[in-house]
């Protein structure tokens, strides 16, 4: 399944690690995710023992979130009697298989993996559409990374704008490096948003980005590391109006007038009025002309055209001057 910028981005609730290892949340993050409008809600899927060394104290935060294969099963059937996409980013071949063997439509490599070409390699030979994070990366890397899943039958890939870092200031972020990736590359391009707030994710659907994934919780107060930053059930809806408002707004690009501005252009606009009571059979001089609104009559342009022709009837003052009565 491509993903085609054709009016409307594709909005992602990544729920990451926000079930805190715990199925009836991650069941509660999926359905308050179909609640507030997003077309796909992802998780990520992964054995703490392929991840994180065990000596690391990290490890076992990681253990604690892992979710076992009938978690993964009970998620899928949930999102798919909701009608919402489930996706999930593997960090490991085994839990990309189990990806597969769920029915999963394309698959998401998080910014981490970008230089980790075996998982990159398992990810193409699946032959699914590819979401590619480029967070921590310049160019060089990104180019060997869509080499790599290119060269091993990948998908079409698409290149997601990434910043890694929890939360992402405004100054870092750079959104114009979305037209850098679209231009080296020749791939559609996303953002995957880790600023707060909103204002980022409408402003890369401006600038033309086709999918936009946005961190999702059912509590910013929860412990972990990704709550305080992700968006909550509402303010997420109210991200998807906006959204939905902006790709509305865009348009086709076409400068002409609007249906809905005529009643403003009649009114806004000036046309010729008599400046003051005039005989049939006068010849209009250009003090006999004044630009007033409404735009009932003769547009402003037009004076130089009639000064000088004759009155068929005649006009008291204020009133328009049409093309019958020169």
């Amino acid at each position: 399944m491509a993903w085609t910028n054709l009016g409307r981005t594709t909005l992602i609730a990544e729920a990451g690690l926000n079930h805190d290892g715990s199925l009836a949340t991650a069941l509660h993050l999926v359905g308050a995710a179909a609640i507030a409008g997003a077309d796909a809600v992802k998780f990520q899927t992964f054995r703490a023992d392929r991840l994180v060394a065990r000596r690391r104290p990290e490890w076992e935060l990681f253990r604690q979130w892992e979710l076992p294969p009938e978690a993964w099963r009970e998620l899928a059937r949930e999102a798919a009697r909701l009608d919402l996409e489930l996706m999930s980013t593997p960090f490991d071949e085994d839990s990309l298989a189990l990806l597969v063997d769920l029915g999963v439509k394309r698959i998401k490599v998080a910014s981490g993996d970008l230089t980790y070409l075996p998982l990159l390699r398992a990810v193409a030979h699946t032959e699914l559409p590819v979401l590619l994070s480029t967070g921590m990366s310049g160019l060089g890397e990104i180019e060997q990374a869509v080499s790599c899943l290119e060269e091993s039958g990948a998908g079409e890939i698409t290149l997601l704008h990434c910043v890694s870092a929890y939360p992402c200031p405004a100054p870092a972020l750079n959104l114009r490096a979305m037209d850098t990736l679209r231009s080296a590359f020749g791939l559609p391009v996303g953002l995957s948003d880790h600023t707060l707030g909103t204002a980022a994710a409408v402003a890369a659907v401006a600038r033309g980005a086709v999918v936009v994934e946005k961190h999702f919780t059912l509590d910013r107060g929860a412990p972990g590391p990704d709550h305080a930053l992700s968006l909550d059930p509402e303010t997420f809806r109210q991200l998807v109006n906006d959204v939905r408002f902006v790709e509305a707004a865009l348009g086709d690009g076409r400068k002409a007038l609007q249906a809905c501005e005529e009643p403003s252009r009649r009114f806004g606009r000036r046309a010729l009025h008599a400046s003051r009571d005039l005989p049939a059979g006068h010849r209009l001089e250009l003090e006999d002309l004044e630009a007033l609104r409404p735009a009932d009559g003769l547009p402003p342009q037009a004076l130089s055209v009639v000064v000088g022709r004759k009155l068929r009837r005649a006009l008291i003052s204020g009133e328009p001057v049409t093309w019958e009565d020169v």
